[in-house]
């Protein structure tokens, strides 16, 4: 997937890959559909993504699985959920982005909705999924049961629109494209410095413009009413963004870091050719490597979160084990693996099921 193949590793896979072990089954055959309910028996999650009903066929669906093994956490993560008019389209990151509302509300009003360029819609959908496993887990802890979880990029997207959707519902009006200004803070947008590099001011109260006014040397503009509060600041728009770009354009971006970062939000816009840097300025717990099997180590960013050991850990009690399932094989090849199946007895033929796994995309700090 993509346009770009170090040594013939995706770099989409690369960059999501880390931490996996992954194998291959064709769940289309008799015996695949048997490896995989083998595994699921003592497995704690099941993950999938297809479109809502597509497990059904090969009984693989929830409560297929959840018969098999009644602790077991089963996750669904469409584009559209399992219910209503788009259950069985197709989508993908931008699909969701434009029916779920985001492009929207970005881009300009001359060049119209945009995306956003990052994968916005697909991370925060994987977060939600994981997020309700991680809370399924927990309350089986207390009840002993599994649990269905469910979402969707459709659902995601929207869930980003809780601001805009509670305004909408107030005012009837659909907000309007904007580029980088934020619709309802001004100044809040983004300004050309003096060595021609954009940095994004953000004054989102009356304080903070004044803290801004001090900091850039000018508060003579407080004494201009149609700057004096944020609603008067939002009615004559044009006239408050061009009197901070004015400002804006007498100093470098490292001059107005220097003077506003620590008082006043501000932030240059890298670009993503810039990525090395921002992940220089971050901290030393945000940032890690991993391996690619052909071509060495490469540097990407950590988790976003971090967790400290507590002193009081949380207690939880270990299911009673399951037999152990088949071993997934590491090779590329083809094999023929036993499955373990009482149904058949001792004289079954073995199945031939293809697997392909990768090497481990393991973290190396």
């Amino acid at each position: 997937m993509g346009a770009t193949f170090p040594e013939g590793w995706s770099t989409f896979f690369l960059a999501v890959s880390r931490n996996k072990r992954f194998t291959s089954i064709d769940y289309h055959t008799p015996e695949g559909q048997s490896l995989i309910r083998d595994l699921t028996r003592r497995a704690d999650v099941f993950l999938e993504n297809a479109r809502p009903g597509a497990w059904d066929a090969y009984g693989l669906d929830a409560k297929s699985l959840q018969a098999l093994n009644p602790g077991l956490i089963y996750a669904s993560v469409s584009g559209f959920g399992s219910e209503g008019p788009m259950r069985d389209w197709l989508s993908m990151d931008l699909i969701a982005q434009a029916v779920g509302g985001i492009m929207g509300i970005t881009g300009s009003e001359e060049g119209g909705p945009a995306r956003v360029g990052g994968a916005i819609v697909d991370v925060v959908a994987g977060r939600l999924a994981a997020f309700g496993i991680v809370t399924a887990l927990f309350d089986r802890v207390r009840t002993g049961r599994g649990q269905r979880v469910e979402t969707s990029l459709f659902s995601a997207a929207v869930s980003m629109l809780s601001m805009r959707e509670v305004e909408y519902q107030f005012t009837g009006e659909n907000p309007q494209l904007t580029g980088t200004a934020h619709g309802q803070l001004t100044p809040a947008q983004a300004f050309v410095t003096k060595d021609g590099r954009r940095v994004m001011l953000c004054c989102y109260s009356d304080p903070l413009f004044s803290r801004w006014t001090r900091a850039a040397g000018h508060e003579e503009l407080l004494s201009d009413t149609r700057f004096a509060t944020n609603g008067a600041r939002r009615a004559n728009r044009e006239a408050v963004v061009a009197a901070v770009q004015t400002v804006m354009l007498e100093r470098t971006e490292a001059e107005w870091t220097a003077i506003l970062a620590a008082s006043c939000p501000m932030g240059r816009c890298w670009s993503s050719t810039s990525s090395g840097i921002i992940r220089r300025s971050m901290p030393a717990s945000c940032s890690s490597g991993s391996r690619c099997p052909t071509s060495g180590r490469f540097a990407r960013s950590g988790a976003p979160s971090r967790s400290r050991p507590s002193s009081h850990p949380l207690a939880t009690s270990r299911r009673p084990s399951a037999p152990t399932p088949p071993r997934c094989c590491r090779s590329s090849a083809s094999h023929q693996m036993r499955l373990p199946n009482s149904r058949r007895g001792a004289s079954s033929p073995r199945a031939r099921v293809l697997t392909q796994s990768r090497e481990r995309m393991g973290q190396t700090d």
